[in-house]
């Protein structure tokens, strides 16, 4: 919600939908006041919006949380979008330096490039529950919305947590695969 209510002091026409409790966090609706709507998610799977209702939707830090198979959710998506609407999605890179699952794994997860844990056809079948459930890296997100019908417009990465190790913000600089955060910008292909 803190980004919806920044966009909306810039000017743009937001609204913004959260789970509980964030959605129904007393400081948050305060600030938000009457210049944003809030609305609270109660099922991924049916948002309380009429059909073609945004030119963007944004979902940040979300898709790692999915334990359930997220087909329901982006179908959601595609019908709020207008015809040429846009995604823009963050998530945490599995393959950022400085945290995550400490030296080995990550250097196993760099190694065979394909991550741990479940594959991503098993991602969009299952059903479990858990925190960070999945975190991705390119070439799984590539195949993710590859095989969900949605066409990378652009993808990056960028560093959100600060860091006081010179070595660490350097190699993070030099090889930007290794950064922590992943966008995407995504259109219905």
């Amino acid at each position: 919600m803190h980004v919806a209510l920044a966009l909306r002091e810039l000017g743009y026409a937001v609204e913004a939908a959260d789970v509980a409790p964030y959605a129904e966090e007393p400081r948050l609706l305060a600030r938000a006041g009457n210049r944003l709507g809030v609305h609270r998610i109660r099922s991924l799977w049916q948002l309380d919006f009429p059909d073609a209702t945004f030119d963007a939707v944004l979902l940040l830090e979300v898709l790692e949380h999915l334990a359930q198979t997220p087909r329901a959710l982006w179908s959601e998506v595609t019908r709020l979008l207008k015809p040429s609407g846009r995604v823009v999605v963050t998530t945490p890179n599995f393959y950022r330096v400085g945290g995550g699952g400490g030296a080995v794994l990550q250097a196993l997860r760099l190694l065979t490039g394909w991550g741990t844990g479940p594959t991503v056809e098993e991602v969009l079948t299952l059903q479990t529950g858990a925190h960070h459930w999945k975190e991705y890296g390119r070439r799984e997100l590539r195949r993710y919305f590859s095989l969900l019908g949605w066409r990378i417009m652009r993808i990056d990465s960028f560093n959100y947590l600060p860091s006081r190790r010179r070595s660490l913000i350097a190699l993070k600089r030099f090889v930007p695969a290794l950064q922590d955060c992943l966008y995407l910008e995504l259109l219905r292909a």
